[in-house]
């Protein structure tokens, strides 16, 4: 029994329209990627990319508080206590130099 050319299966359609729709989200991704997910270098960024020299500016070091405020709630526990004990115990009753004196071996301190 032979099936003539009008029986034969016809080819799904769907799975053509499938393939059509993948390729068309493909090329729309990688042209997206291409246009806009590499950066390029302009002025501010030139350094990222291995651009040309940097502008470098001196400034005037100054002291001061640096203000850093965190709000929140919580509890702040230290990592580390110590406890800072004197070597022998009594009260200093003299020195035996002044401030600006120059000492040497085995003079009296206090």
């Amino acid at each position: 029994m032979t099936q003539s050319s009008s029986q034969l299966p016809r080819p799904r359609r769907w799975i053509w329209r499938v393939l059509v729709v993948l390729v068309v989200v493909i090329l729309t991704g990688v042209l997206a990627w291409r246009l806009y997910g590499t950066p390029k270098p302009t002025a501010q960024n030139a350094h990222a990319f291995g651009g040309g020299p940097q502008a470098v500016r001196v400034a005037t070091a100054v002291t001061g508080d640096i203000p850093i405020v965190l709000s929140g709630l919580g509890t702040v526990t230290p990592l580390a206590t110590v406890t800072v004990r004197t070597q022998i115990s009594g009260q200093l009753m003299s020195l035996g130099f002044n401030e600006g004196q120059t000492v040497t071996t085995g003079d009296f301190l206090a």
